[in-house]
């Protein structure tokens, strides 16, 4: 798991490999993205979550069949 397409370390768009081949993860609805944001900034070691804001445009991405049970 890793933030791509930016500059600074705990900000951009949440990716993962699968069988080398690179993921964007997306959810369209807010709560969820809100949660697995939490996740991923805890995962990262990037603190709390500031924002999580939805992509214009979100190409190879995967939406669905990803669960998270993290405190």
């Amino acid at each position: 798991m890793k933030l791509n397409n930016f500059t600074k370390k705990c900000f951009g768009d949440v990716s993962i490999d699968v069988n080398d081949t690179n993921y964007r993860v997306c959810y369209s609805d807010a709560a969820l993205s809100h949660n697995i944001g939490k996740v991923v900034c805890r995962e990262l070691g990037c603190g709390e979550v500031v924002d999580v804001k939805k992509s214009s445009f979100i190409s190879n991405g995967l939406s669905s069949n990803i669960e998270c049970q993290g405190n």
